[in-house]
């Protein structure tokens, strides 16, 4: 099952009337490089 974060932490993402300072919690992340459009065919060399 997916995590949903803007269901567990409504606090950080819900909108408030005015501007504050938040503490947001550390979080494992996954990201991905890469170059190129993805749906442009491949190159033969």
């Amino acid at each position: 099952m997916a995590f949903d974060y803007k269901k567990e932490y409504k606090e950080l993402y819900m909108p408030k009337n005015r501007p504050s300072i938040v503490t947001v919690p550390g979080m494992n992340y996954i990201a991905v490089r890469g170059h190129g459009d993805p749906n442009q065919e491949k190159l033969k060399t």
